[in-house]
């Protein structure tokens, strides 16, 4: 059904189009509840919760893009490791 578009509560003004997408049902089902208005969020649709986190995410891997190319490649991981404290995240999960 692509190409429909309808409007849905983001911060802005924007159109949408609908997508489908798959998920496994525990973390549709967490999406859900937290759309509903967990613990920490505001009440809103699994489609303002996942836009939010695409928003989240693409803005992360902005910024890693940026700071690679101010390095010339990856940024060592003692540069990361210190720039996820200054910005208070936890320390980064070993590739392992």
């Amino acid at each position: 059904m692509r190409g429909r578009v309808r409007q849905l509560r983001y911060p802005c003004p924007m159109s949408s189009e609908l997508e489908s997408v798959e998920l496994p049902v525990e973390l549709l089902d967490q999406a859900r509840d937290a759309a509903r208005g967990g613990a920490e969020a505001e009440e809103g649709s699994v489609s303002d919760y996942v836009a939010e986190a695409v928003r989240r995410r693409l803005a992360k891997d902005r910024a890693l893009a940026q700071v690679t190319r101010l390095f010339g490649g990856p940024p060592p991981e003692d540069v990361l490791a210190l720039v996820r404290q200054r910005a208070g995240l936890p320390p980064r999960r070993s590739a392992s």
